[in-house]
């Protein structure tokens, strides 16, 4: 399994939205998150509706899943905001992939191994400093 949480930010297209999770699933990440800007008119609310639980159904591996749904549209700027600031008030690292971003099975290795080495460069940095 996958140590690294992966956030996912979806909106209304269900069918883009669903290939990333097609390859989040190549890794089945122990906590994926997934985040929903909210609809801005009763059109939307049913793609967006929609959406949401064909993600949520197609999760078909064993983890921990939290969702941030919102009601109400934040926008395309405050709402990934808000996703990865989510994120981050519950993980201290994690990998984040919105709903029209198809990445390979190597690019969460690099990422999570990448992710690793940024952890051990704050703690090197940090014994650096206590030793000067």
């Amino acid at each position: 399994m996958f140590n690294t949480p992966i956030l996912l930010i979806i909106f209304k297209r269900k069918y883009t939205a669903l290939k990333v999770l097609d390859t989040i699933r190549n890794v089945k990440p122990k906590k994926l998150y997934i985040a929903a800007d909210g609809w801005r008119n009763e059109e939307e609310k049913t793609k967006c509706i929609d959406t949401r639980e064909a993600v949520l159904e197609a999760v078909d591996w064993e983890c921990e899943v939290k969702t941030l749904f919102q009601d109400k549209n934040l926008g395309c700027c405050y709402g990934p905001v808000n996703a990865v600031n989510w994120l981050f008030e519950n993980e201290e690292q994690g990998i984040i992939l919105e709903d029209d971003v198809i990445a390979e099975t190597s690019f969460f290795i690099i990422a999570r191994n990448y992710l690793t080495i940024i952890k051990i460069m704050k703690k090197l940095c940090i014994f650096l400093v206590i030793l000067l």
